[in-house]
C-alpha cells in the first residue's frame, strides 16, 4: 500500500492483501477528493465511521484514507469536517501497533503540509506528545525519529527580526529524523514554529528512557536542531562578519534575547550534558554519542576545510552554552566530568606513549627491555580504563580474539608502524589542532587494519575520546581571551566574566590550552589592563561583582604551571623568565610580575593575593635539582617575603583602622601561606647573622599575635610608626576612625568578621609551614 512514495512494512502488506477490492475503494476516494473535493462531503462520514470498527483491517484503511486526505497539500478537509478530525485524532491510542505507526507518520505529515492551520497544528502537536509515551518502542522511536526529522527540516526563524529565512541553513551536519520528514520535497518545509515547545520538551524527557536507542536518538535530534534553530541563527551577524567581526555585533548577542527562542531551545545543551552521567558500563555507545555531540554537533565541526563556524563564533557559541549550563549545577558538573574524562585520558596515553619509547630505547633482550616493556604495557592498560570499552565485532572471520581486550593491547602495542604512536602523541596534548585531530581520524584507521577489525575499532574509538573537538580546544580558548579583553575595554564586564567563564573552565581541567604563547601573552596583557585602568565607578562595581580580576589572576596561576621557562640572556645564574613569543619576553615578564607582587602586598582580595603567589611561582619553573631550585626561589620570593612580614603589614589592625586596611591583613596571611607552600626553601631559609628568616617571623606572629594574642615588640614597633615597607606606599590606606553616624553593631561585626578570618588565616600559615618544613628537611637529607 503506497502512501505519498512510502511503502508500508512487509508484515502489513501481507495482513492487507487479501482485502484488495476494499483497499480500490479507498484508493479511489484519495483520488476523486483531488477533482471534487465536494463530492466527500456525502462520503468523509461514511469513512470515519469506521475508525472504531472492529475489523482491523477496516479500521487501518479508514484511518490510513484520513490521514492523507488531511494531509494532502491544499486541502482544507481537516478545517470543514472538524468532528471527523477530533475522531481522527483518537487513533493514537488504537489497539494495534500498525495503526499507531500509521498515525504517527500521518501526524508528522499533517504538520508538513498543513502548518497554516495553527489551531489544528496545536492539536497534532498534543496527540504527538502522548504518542511519546506508547507503550511499544517501536512506536516511540518513530516518533522521536519523525518529530526531530520535521523540527530539523523546518526553516529557521532570525534570531533579530523573527522572519522565517527563506533558506534551510546550508550546514552540513547530518538530518537527525525519520525518513518521512527528510529528503528533498519539492515543497518548502514548514517553519520551526510548527513543532511546540510542549513537543520538543517531552522529547527531551526521552533521554532518561531505558531503552538505549530512544535516548540516544533522542539527545541527537536535539543537539542538531539546537544548532540549527538556536545557536546558529543567533551567531549569524558574528559568523558573517568573520574573525574581524565588529566588538559592537558580539555585545548584541547578550542584550537581543529572544525569551521566546531561549525557553524553546535553550534548555537542550543541559540535557546534553546531563546525558555524561551514562556511564561506559551502563550504554558505552551512549557516553561515546556524547562525545560525538559535544565535539561536532553543538558548535559544529571544526575541521580543515568548510568548518561549520568561524572561531570567532565558536568562541561565542561556547560562552552562550556555557551561560546556560550555569543554571544547572547537575549539567555543569557533568560537563566539567566529561572533560576532565578526556584530560585523563590524555596524561594516560601520553605516559604509556613515553614508557613505550623508554622500552624502544633498551637493547633487546635484556632485563631493563623487559622490565620497561612490562611497565609500558601497565601503562596501556590504564589508558583502556579510561577510555570505551572494546565493541563486539559481528563480523571478526577468521580473528577468534576480535573481542578480547587483552589480546588487542597486546597486538597494539606491538604494532611495528612507528606513525600510529606519532599521530597518537599529536592528539595527546590538548594543544593540538583541529588538523592534527582530522589526521589522527584519516589515517590512524588505515593503519591499523592489519591489526584486526577489534583492535581497529579500538584505536578508532581511542582517537575519538582523546582528540580535542570544536567545543573545547587552544583555538576557541585563545578567542575567548580576546573576546573578553575587548568586551572589558568597551565597558561590558559582564559580557567579559562570560568568556572567562569558558577559560576558567578550559584551563582548571586543561591547563595548557592558556599556556599557550598566544593566549598567555594576551592574559597577561588583559590582566595588566584590568590592574592598572581607571574604569567608572559602574565598572568598578561590575568588576568587583563579577570578580574580573579574581578569575584572571586563578587562570594566570593555572596557565604559567604549564609553560616552560625560557632561559633569558644574561648570566646562567640569572633569573628564567617566560617566553611570551613577541621578542620582548623580559619586559612582558616584568610587567606581569609587578602586577602580581603588587597584588600580593598592597590591594588584592585573599583569593588574589594567593592566586599572585601561585602565578610568581609558576614563574621560576620546576626543577628536580634542590640547590637550584632553593636557589630560584630565594631569588624570587625572598623580596616579597621580606615585604609580607614587614610591621606595617604584619599587624593586628586596631579598632581605629578602616575596614579596608583591617581587611588587608587576612590577604597578606593568606599570601604567606601561599609561599609556605609553592617556596618551601625559601619560606624556611633562615636570615642573616643568625637571626630568623622572613619564613619564622610569620610564623611566630600567626602563632603568639594572632592564636595566642600575645603583643610583641614588632607590635609595638607599628604603633610607634615604624615600618620597613619596601616602597613605603602603605600609608595612604584609610586609617580613619569610623564615621559619625554609622551603626556601633556593625562595625562590631565587621571587626569580629576580620578577626575570624585573621584567625583562620593563621592556621593556614601554621599548616602550609609544617608542609614546607618536611620539605625543606628532606633538602638537607639530600644534601648530607
Amino acid at each position: 500500500m503506497d502512501r505519498g512514495g512510502k511503502k508500508d512494512s512487509p508484515d502489513l502488506v501481507a495482513h492487507l492483501e487479501p482485502h484488495n477490492p476494499s483497499k480500490n475503494v479507498y484508493s479511489i476516494c484519495f483520488e476523486l477528493h483531488r477533482i471534487a473535493p465536494d463530492v466527500l462531503t456525502t462520503v468523509i462520514g461514511t469513512v470515519a465511521g469506521n475508525l472504531t470498527n472492529d475489523d482491523f483491517v477496516k479500521r487501518c484503511q479508514s484511518t490510513k484514507l484520513l490521514g492523507r486526505l488531511f494531509g494532502s497539500r491544499g486541502s482544507s478537509i481537516a478545517v470543514r469536517f472538524r468532528p471527523c478530525f477530533r475522531d481522527w485524532l483518537r487513533r493514537h491510542a488504537d489497539a494495534d501497533e500498525n495503526i499507531r505507526q500509521i498515525m504517527v507518520k500521518s501526524l508528522v505529515n499533517f504538520l508538513m503540509t498543513q502548518h497554516k492551520h495553527a489551531d489544528l497544528c496545536a492539536d497534532v502537536n498534543d496527540t504527538l506528545v502522548k504518542t511519546l509515551d506508547d507503550p511499544c518502542v517501536d512506536v516511540r522511536l518513530a516518533a522521536i525519529q519523525q518529530v526531530c526529522g520535521l523540527a530539523h527540516a523546518a526553516l529557521c526563524v532570525n534570531a533579530y527580526s523573527g522572519a522565517v529565512e527563506e533558506k534551510t541553513g546550508g550546514d552540513n551536519d547530518n538530518n537527525a529524523g525519520g525518513s518521512s520528514a527528510r529528503g528533498s520535497r519539492r515543497n518548502s518545509p514548514p517553519p520551526i514554529s510548527v513543532v511546540s515547545a510542549e513537543l520538543l520538551e517531552a522529547v527531551g524527557l526521552k533521554v532518561r528512557a531505558k531503552n538505549k536507542e530512544e535516548h540516544r536518538t533522542a539527545i541527537t535530534g536535539l543537539a542538531q536542531i539546537y544548532f540549527k534553530h538556536y545557536l546558529r541563527p543567533r551567531l549569524e551577524y558574528v559568523q558573517e562578519g568573520g574573525d574581524d567581526v565588529n566588538i559592537d555585533e558580539i555585545l548584541q548577542i547578550w542584550e537581543n534575547v529572544d525569551s521566546d527562542l531561549e525557553s524553546k531551545f535553550g534548555w537542550i545543551p543541559r540535557n546534553v550534558f546531563l546525558c555524561v552521567s551514562y556511564s561506559d558500563a551502563e550504554d558505552a555507545e551512549m557516553r561515546s554519542r556524547i562525545y560525538q555531540i559535544v565535539d561536532d554537533t553543538l558548535l559544529g565541526t571544526a575541521k580543515r576545510e568548510g568548518s561549520t563556524l568561524t572561531p570567532t563564533a565558536r568562541a561565542c557559541g561556547l560562552a552562550m552554552i556555557l551561560q546556560s549550563l550555569k543554571s544547572n549545577d547537575n549539567s555543569m558538573k557533568w560537563c566539567a566530568f566529561l572533560m576532565s574524562q578526556r584530560a585523563s585520558l590524555q596524561r594516560a596515553l601520553g605516559s604509556y606513549l613515553d614508557a613505550r619509547t623508554k622500552a624502544k630505547e633498551c637493547e633487546s633482550g635484556s632485563p631493563e627491555r623487559y622490565e620497561a616493556d612490562s611497565d609500558a604495557m601497565e601503562r596501556l592498560e590504564i589508558v583502556a580504563k579510561h577510555s570505551a570499552p572494546v565493541a563486539p565485532v559481528k563480523s571478526p572471520g577468521k580473528e577468534k580474539d576480535a573481542n578480547d581486550l587483552g589480546a588487542i593491547l597486546k597486538k597494539v602495542h606491538g604494532a611495528k608502524d612507528k606513525h600510529i604512536f606519532r599521530i597518537l602523541s599529536t592528539i595527546a596534548s590538548p594543544t593540538h589542532s583541529p588538523n592534527a585531530r582530522m589526521r589522527a581520524f584519516d589515517e590512524l584507521p588505515k593503519r591499523t587494519k592489519g591489526l584486526g577489525p577489534g583492535a581497529q575499532g579500538w584505536i578508532r574509538s581511542l582517537a575519538r575520546r582523546c582528540a580535542m573537538g570544536a567545543f573545547v580546544n587552544a583555538e576557541a580558548i585563545e578567542h575567548c581571551i580576546i573576546l573578553s579583553q575587548e568586551c572589558f575595554e568597551s565597558d561590558d564586564v559582564r559580557t567579559a566574566a562570560c568568556f572567562l567563564e569558558g577559560v576558567k573552565l578550559a584551563t582548571t581541567i586543561f591547563p595548557q590550552l592558556g599556556g599557550t604563547k598566544e593566549g598567555f601573552k594576551n592574559l597577561a596583557e588583559y590582566f595588566d589592563a584590568a590592574r592598572t585602568s581607571n574604569p567608572s565607578a559602574k565598572v568598578k562595581r561590575d568588576m568587583e561583582k563579577f570578580g574580573l580580576v579574581t578569575s584572571l589572576s586563578e587562570i594566570l596561576a593555572r596557565s604559567g604551571k604549564s609553560r616552560s621557562p625560557a632561559v633569558a640572556p644574561g648570566p646562567a645564574n640569572s633569573q628564567d623568565s617566560f617566553d611570551f613569543g613577541d621578542g620582548d619576553g623580559e619586559n612582558s615578564h616584568d610587567v606581569l610580575r609587578e602586577q602580581l607582587v603588587r597584588m600580593c602586598t598592597r590591594d588584592g582580595t585573599p583569593e588574589q593575593a594567593r592566586n599572585g603567589v601561585y602565578g610568581l611561582s609558576s614563574m621560576i619553573g620546576d626543577s628536580k635539582d634542590v640547590a637550584a631550585r632553593s636557589k630560584r626561589e630565594r631569588k624570587e620570593f625572598d623580596p616579597l617575603l621580606k615585604a609580607l612580614v614587614s610591621p606595617s603589614r604584619l599587624a593586628v589592625p586596631g579598632d581605629d583602622v578602616g575596614p579596608k586596611a583591617a581587611g588587608r591583613i587576612v590577604s597578606v596571611l593568606s599570601a604567606i601561606a601561599a609561599v609556605a607552600e609553592c617556596a618551601p626553601y625559601a619560606f624556611n631559609a633562615p636570615g642573616a647573622s643568625g637571626r630568623k628568616g622572613w619564613g619564622q617571623k610569620a610564623v611566630d606572629f600567626a602563632l603568639e599575635e594572632v592564636l595566642l594574642g600575645r603583643r610583641s615588640r614588632r607590635s609595638d614597633a607599628h604603633e610607634d610608626g615604624g615600618s620597613d615597607s619596601e616602597d613605603g606606599s602603605d600609608d595612604d590606606e584609610e586609617k580613619s576612625p569610623s564615621k559619625k553616624g554609622r551603626s556601633k553593631k556593625k562595625g562590631q561585626s565587621r571587626t569580629a568578621n576580620v578577626h575570624c578570618k585573621m584567625t583562620s588565616g593563621a592556621i593556614e600559615v601554621l599548616v602550609a609551614h609544617i608542609r614546607s618544613t618536611i620539605l625543606h628537611s628532606r633538602k638537607g637529607s639530600k644534601k648530607s
